[in-house]
């Protein structure tokens, strides 16, 4: 029986490789269509944005400093606001520091330029195409957002599950909620379906999901990791809406059976966390390390440190002594 997601268990480092390969058959030599997501705890990780999920133990905080919000909030009204707010108050604090901003202009900088802005927001969806590339930003670098992070790199995806999953083991991090984390995990999506069969673009009008990319000239560390978003838009005639935040695997397997399609437009390979020690080392040898994630010193030193998480040692030049 054919599903929207694609489910497989990999025993081993190699194996998951394999299934992340150009050659692999579920991809049906189209692999550059696809794009990926890694995280080092399958256990109860949920496809959802940080803006939009509910942490006990670590609420997501939004709005503004001085008007803190915890998400997600009771209305799509309400969410929207407190995320506008909190990324108003990161482009001010960004620009203060002399940094480029993607796509500068005058819309948030002056209130002939904001009140344009706001009204646009009560009559378009959110979030407005003025604002993607700087919330791209905003989500690159840690602040909340709806937007789901992806990689058009495999092997990038990959390193991001081993390394938080190696980590996590170091650091006896092994229970989640009370559960063994026992699992890291890859998931994949056919942007070519969700842009063209599944919510196409009519004309002018936002699609239900959008696909966002960002200006990668001044962001190395995105350019590095090949990263594009996706997220769902908020039609303001649901405003009043309550909001039910739904992971982005269901919404895409409710889309996939409504539309009738037929084959699997979603992958979600899993691995035994024990593995990520020698899955860190194998994407080392394909030249996949911090060094390359995060380009610059501090990637380098941080690729040195993470060679403690591989599962054995490794002559890495004819410099080193052996």
């Amino acid at each position: 029986m054919c599903r929207a997601v694609d489910e497989k268990e990999c025993a081993t480092a190699e194996e998951l490789l394999a299934e992340l390969s150009s050659g692999a058959p579920a991809y049906r030599g189209l692999r550059s269509l696809w794009a990926f997501r890694g995280h080092g705890n399958d256990h109860d990780y949920k496809l959802v944005p940080a803006a939009l999920r509910h942490q006990r133990t670590n609420p997501i905080r939004l709005g503004h400093t001085f008007n803190v919000k915890f998400s997600p909030l009771a209305t799509k009204a309400e969410q929207v606001q407190a995320e506008y707010d909190l990324l108003r108050e990161y482009y001010w604090s960004v620009d203060a520091q002399g940094l480029p901003i993607p796509e500068d202009g005058q819309l948030l900088r002056s209130p002939e330029g904001r009140r344009p802005l706001r009204a646009k927001m009560r009559a378009h969806p959110w979030p407005l195409a003025e604002l993607r590339s700087f919330m791209a930003l905003a989500q690159q670098y840690g602040i909340p957002t709806r937007l789901l992070d992806w990689t058009d790199r495999p092997l990038i995806a990959a390193y991001f599950a081993a390394r938080e999953a190696a980590q996590g083991l170091k650091e006896n991090r092994i229970q989640k909620n009370g559960q063994p984390v026992t699992r890291l995990a890859v998931w994949s999506i056919n942007v070519d379906w969700v842009l063209f069969e599944a919510w196409p673009s009519q004309g002018a009008e936002t699609p239900p999901v959008l696909v966002i990319t960002a200006p990668r000239a001044s962001n190395p560390n995105l350019n590095a990791q090949g990263g594009i978003f996706i997220a769902e838009s908020v039609d303001p005639k649901d405003a009043d809406q309550t909001l039910r935040p739904e992971p982005f695997n269901e919404i895409v397997a409710q889309r996939w059976k409504s539309i009738g399609s037929r084959d699997p437009v979603m992958r979600h390979l899993t691995m035994p966390v024990t593995e990520a020690g020698k899955l860190l080392r194998l994407l080392y040898e394909e030249d996949v390390s911090a060094a390359t994630v995060y380009p610059g010193f501090k990637g380098v030193a941080d690729s040195m440190t993470e060679r403690q998480f591989w599962d054995k040692p490794v002559r890495l030049s004819y410099w080193l002594p052996k």
